[in-house]
C-alpha cells in the first residue's frame, strides 16, 4: 500500500500551498508525480516541484545549498533541543543544511539521540517518541506519585511521560529516604536503595521460591538478570506463559502474588483439548451434556471422567482437573487392586481379550472386562466392580434357574 504524503513527509505539510494547488494535500501519495507548488519555510520563495522529488529530500532552489541560513533563525524549536555540553560545535555556527552530526534531547520524554542537522531540519523527530503513544507517568505508574518531590523537582509531575530521561527528586514512603533518580528508571522497578538493601536480607529470591516463574522470565528482553530479582520487588518484567506463549509485562511482585497471563485470565480463550490433552480420554461423552471441545480450561462445568487406572467415575470441575485434581478412588493408593482381593475372580480373567493389564486393575474398577467361567468356559463381558460384588457367570446362573424351576403335567387342561 503506497504511503501518504502526510505520513511519508510531515514536514512537508507546512511548505504545500493550498491556494496553488488543484488537489487537496490529504490525497497525494509520497511517490506522485503530481507537480505542486512551494512556499519555502525559510526564505518564502515559490517555485514548482514534483511530490516525489520533494519527498525524496529535494529542497528549495533559492536555498539550495543552504550555507548561509543559520539553525537558530529557521528552526528556533531545534535550538531548544540542542544539548551543549556533548556537542563539539556552537549552535551558532550551523546551518540547516548541515551535515553535523548532533546531540539532541527530546523536549517529551527527554530521551538523547544523535543526528544529523540536516535530518532534523527536515522533520526527523526523537526515535523514542516515534510512532508511539505517549504514555504519563500517572497513568502507568500511580504508585510513585506519592513518591513524588513537587519542591523539588522542577517540571510538574503531569508533564512527566513514564519513559523519560528526566532525573527527578523521590521520598521514601517507608523509611523517608530522598533521592534523585531517573523516571524511566523508577517506572522499571528501581526503588530506594536503604530499602532494596533491607529486602534482600529478609526476602526471598525469585530463583529460591519461585521456581515456577523462572520458566515464564525473558531473558532476552529484560535487562536484569533474574538471579538478582527478589520476590517482593517492584521491577516490572516481560514474561512468557507455559500455557499461551503470550508475552507481557508485569511487576515481579504482582507475580509472586499470584497474577498470571492476562490472556489467560478469565480464561476465556483456552481450550481444555489445547491445555490439558490429556483429559480428553477420562471424559464421559455420554454423560456430560457439553462436548469437550466446546470446554475452556478454567471453566467451573462440573463434568463426568472416568478414571484410566480404576475406571472409577465421579464428578469434578474442569478447572479443579486441569489444576492437577485426580481420581478420588486412586487418591493416595486407597483402591484395592484387584489380583490381591479377589485371587478367584483373577483366574477367570481373559488377559488375550482385554485390552488392560489385570495389575493395573482395581477392585472398584468400572472396567467392562472379558472373563471365562471356570465352570463352564463360557465366555462373557461384565464390569469389573460388579464381579467383586457377587455377580458371576451368566450362562451357569441360566442352569441354576431352569434346575431350580417345578416342572408340571403336560397334560394339564386350561
Amino acid at each position: 500500500m503506497r504511503k501518504k504524503l502526510t505520513q511519508e513527509a510531515p514536514h512537508l505539510v507546512e511548505e504545500w500551498m493550498s491556494e496553488k494547488n488543484d488537489r487537496p494535500i490529504e490525497e497525494i501519495t509520497a511517490g506522485s508525480k503530481y507537480e505542486a507548488w512551494w512556499k519555502c519555510r525559510a526564505c518564502d520563495n515559490k517555485w514548482k516541484a514534483r511530490v516525489s522529488i520533494r519527498s525524496r529530500g529535494s529542497g528549495c532552489p533559492q536555498c539550495s545549498g543552504r550555507q548561509n541560513i543559520s539553525l537558530l533563525e529557521n528552526s528556533p524549536h531545534l535550538a531548544k533541543e540542542w544539548v551543549l555540553e556533548k556537542n563539539t560545535r556552537p549552535i551558532e555556527e550551523i546551518s540547516t543544511g548541515s551535515q553535523y552530526k548532533a546531540w539532541w534531547q527530546c523536549r517529551t520524554c527527554d530521551n538523547q539521540w544523535e543526528v544529523r542537522v540536516s535530518h532534523r531540519v527536515k522533520g526527523s523527530g526523537c526515535p523514542k517518541c516515534a510512532g508511539k503513544h505517549r504514555i504519563s507517568l500517572i497513568e502507568e505508574a500511580p504508585h510513585l506519585v506519592e513518591e513524588w518531590m513537587s519542591e523539588k523537582n522542577v517540571r510538574p509531575i503531569e508533564e512527566i511521560t513514564s519513559g523519560s530521561g528526566y532525573k527527578a527528586w523521590w521520598q521514601c514512603r517507608a523509611c523517608d529516604n530522598q533521592w534523585e533518580a531517573t523516571v524511566g528508571n523508577r517506572v522499571k522497578g528501581n526503588g530506594c536503595l536503604p530499602c532494596s538493601q533491607l529486602i534482600r536480607k529478609n526476602r526471598p529470591y525469585i530463583v529460591d521460591k519461585y521456581k515456577n516463574l523462572i520458566e515464564e522470565w525473558v531473558s532476552e528482553k529484560n535487562s536484569r538478570p533474574i538471579e538478582e530479582i527478589t520476590a517482593g520487588s517492584n521491577y516490572r518484567a516481560w514474561w512468557k506463559c507455559r500455557a499461551c506463549d503470550q508475552q507481557w509485562e508485569s511487576r515481579v511482585y504482582e507475580r509472586t502474588k499470584g497474577s498470571g497471563c492476562p490472556r489467560c485470565a478469565g480464561r476465556h480463550d483456552i481450550p481444555l483439548l489445547e491445555q490439558s490433552p490429556h483429559l480428553e480420554k477420562e471424559w464421559i461423552p455420554e454423560k456430560n451434556d457439553r462436548k469437550i471441545n466446546e470446554i475452556t480450561a478454567g471453566s467451573n462445568y462440573k463434568a463426568w471422567w472416568q478414571c484410566k487406572t480404576c475406571d472409577n467415575q465421579w464428578q469434578a470441575v474442569v478447572a479443579q482437573r486441569e489444576k492437577g485434581t485426580d481420581c478420588p478412588h486412586c487418591a493416595g493408593r486407597t483402591g484395592i487392586f484387584l489380583i490381591v482381593n479377589e485371587t478367584l475372580l483373577a483366574k477367570e480373567w481373559i488377559s488375550e481379550k482385554n485390552d488392560k493389564p489385570l495389575d493395573e486393575i482395581m477392585s472398584g474398577s468400572n472396567y467392562k472386562a472379558w472373563w471365562q467361567c471356570k465352570t463352564c468356559d463360557n465366555q462373557w463381558q461384565a464390569i469389573v466392580q460388579s464381579r467383586v460384588k457377587g455377580t458371576g457367570c451368566p450362562k451357569c446362573r441360566l442352569e441354576k434357574k431352569k434346575i431350580a424351576q417345578p416342572k408340571f403335567p403336560s397334560n394339564i387342561i386350561e
